[in-house]
């Protein structure tokens, strides 16, 4: 069984309390939205769970199959796609797919760049990031992080630039590739980006009083 234990997260900024005293278990198949007004910590409490930060007090504990992974090799059992990380513009769509997979293993690799591209004439295998839109950026970020072969997927904001037609080929591809995995999903759109979620950490729950 895979598993994620939050125990008693707190994270402070100088005087300013962000969140205080989380705890929250994640089993194999949750989908977790963290929601909250803008501000609020939703991205730090992502970062904290991916290892990127530290959290004040408290913390994460990741186990595969029963296992606790050590946290110096917590990156190779994690992937992330969030608006903020930057794919390498010079890049094409065929290397920034070939570099990836120098570092994670994909869940099938032939079959991601029929992903990216589907219904979508925009997409070229040989065209540089560069010239892709904000949408299509999202777009391989999104395709990236949910078919890494991985156990825990973290998406921060996963609707962000993303027109109708994304938005259903992102919710298409969460289904086909949530039920053996933890996902986190950081979301300002409550309604619209946490349908397949089971679970939920409203952070206004977690502010010091």
């Amino acid at each position: 069984m895979n598993t994620i234990s939050l125990k008693e997260i707190s994270k402070k900024f100088l005087r300013q309390t962000i969140f205080n005293n989380i705890s929250f278990e994640a089993q194999q198949g949750d989908v977790i939205a963290i929601t909250g007004y803008n501000g609020s910590g939703k991205s730090t409490l992502l970062q904290i769970v991916a290892g990127y930060i530290s959290p004040t007090s408290g913390q994460v504990d990741f186990f595969f199959k029963n296992k606790k992974i050590h946290p110096d090799n917590l990156y190779q059992y994690i992937s992330l796609a969030a608006p903020y990380l930057e794919l390498i513009e010079e890049f094409t769509l065929a290397e920034t797919i070939s570099f990836y997979t120098n570092f994670k293993s994909l869940i099938n690799e032939r079959s991601i760049s029929d992903e990216i591209q589907k219904d979508h004439t925009e997409f070229s295998m040989g065209k540089q990031i560069k010239f892709y839109s904000s949408g299509m950026k999202q777009r391989v970020k999104l395709a990236l992080a949910l078919m890494t072969d991985v156990p825990f997927v973290l998406l921060d904001e996963p609707h962000s630039n993303l027109d109708q037609k994304g938005i259903i080929w992102f919710n298409d591809l969460l289904a086909q590739n949530k039920d053996d995995k933890i996902i986190f999903i950081s979301s300002n759109r409550v309604r619209e980006e946490t349908g397949f979620c089971n679970k939920f950490i409203n952070l206004e729950d977690y502010k010091k009083n």
